[in-house]
């Protein structure tokens, strides 16, 4: 398919309508006037020298035309042209890119799957885990070998076991001072019961013994002179004595049971401390275990990587790292 010549070169050109004509004809036709409505030469020029330009003109115009007809024409053609081979061409296309979409599309399905299976296996890690109460980061435990991770889960596991044995000993330790507690409360509470019941006899006693005392000497000034009266007074005397004698045993009694308490009180000081020194000798080896793993992990070889990735990883391993041993220097205070 070939296109067609400027209209330049085409047209005007073919008519020896050049710019050099046209400044030809300017320079031989605008010079002319007509000198008034007499001068009939001059009119003659004029109207010959337009008639010769508008000849040139409508024979410019026509051909023109004829050239913007085939101008639409081949216009027409090449629309219709590139939409034939635009649609061969996107039909084509369509079926490549289809393709290439299938193959993506397999790709996506690949790789979708796999993310599957590793959060599957990501996940299954942190439940087992999670059943001894031990939680690690995600990208931390991704980057774990099975090797090391079964090592993590060992050492879950064990310390989850020395926390549970510990919780149950401290559960019972506990439950048995609530019960020797519970105990000697309830002992207490008998004891301060009988020294109520103790001052009660003596209240009631020192009372008696004041109303013995009030008749005893009403009965003095009543029968001062009488033998009757004083033998009446001498027995009266020997029944307060009695009752002096009871009031002194009973305050024995008490001084005896306020002595018996405060040496409950210091024998439960000493035994809480003789407790809390077992349990700290009974601590020492599993002290001593915690602070060799704490070595252990202190000695680990942190591997040499040059990858941004991998460089990454480590650093987050080694932060980890430096946060346990920092974790458990502080546990082992507590032991």
């Amino acid at each position: 398919m070939t296109a067609p010549e400027p209209v330049q070169n085409f047209g005007i050109v073919k008519l020896n309508i050049t710019d050099a004509a046209i400044a030809e004809l300017k320079e031989k036709y605008l010079p002319l006037k007509i000198n008034g409505i007499e001068d009939k030469a001059g009119l003659k020029a004029c109207f010959d020298a337009r008639q010769e330009v508008k000849k040139t003109r409508v024979a410019l115009q026509k051909y023109a035309k004829e050239l913007r007809e085939d101008a639409q024409a081949w216009s027409k053609k090449v629309i219709g042209e590139e939409k034939r081979v635009v649609g061969e061409l996107e039909e084509i296309e369509q079926h490549l890119q289809a393709e290439e979409d299938a193959i993506q599309a397999i790709k996506d399905q690949i790789k979708a799957e796999e993310e599957a299976r590793e959060n599957a296996r990501i996940q299954e890690r942190m439940d087992a885990l999670k059943v001894y109460g031990f939680t690690v980061e995600y990208a931390l435990l991704k980057s774990l070998d099975e090797q090391s991770f079964a090592k993590v889960l060992e050492n879950a596991k064990a310390q989850f076991e020395i926390d549970e044995a510990r919780k149950r000993e401290e559960e019972a330790a506990a439950k048995a001072e609530a019960e020797r507690l519970e105990a000697e409360r309830k002992e207490l509470a008998e004891l301060r019961a009988k020294q109520a019941e103790a001052q009660r006899i003596i209240d009631e006693q020192n009372q008696k013994i004041r109303e013995d005392q009030e008749k005893i000497e009403a009965e003095k000034r009543k029968l001062e002179n009488d033998r009757i009266a004083a033998e009446q007074a001498k027995h009266r005397e020997a029944e307060l004595q009695k009752a002096r004698e009871e009031a002194a045993e009973a305050a024995r009694l008490k001084a005896i049971e306020d002595a018996k308490r405060e040496a409950a009180a210091k024998k439960e000081a000493e035994e809480k401390a003789r407790i809390a020194a077992e349990r700290k000798a009974a601590r020492m080896p599993d002290k001593e275990k915690i602070i060799a793993f704490q070595d252990a992990l202190a000695g680990l070889v942190i591997p040499n990587v040059k990858s941004e990735e991998a460089i990454l990883i480590v650093n987050e391993i080694t932060t980890l790292l430096d946060k346990v041993h920092a974790h458990i220097s502080k546990r082992i205070n507590d032991l």
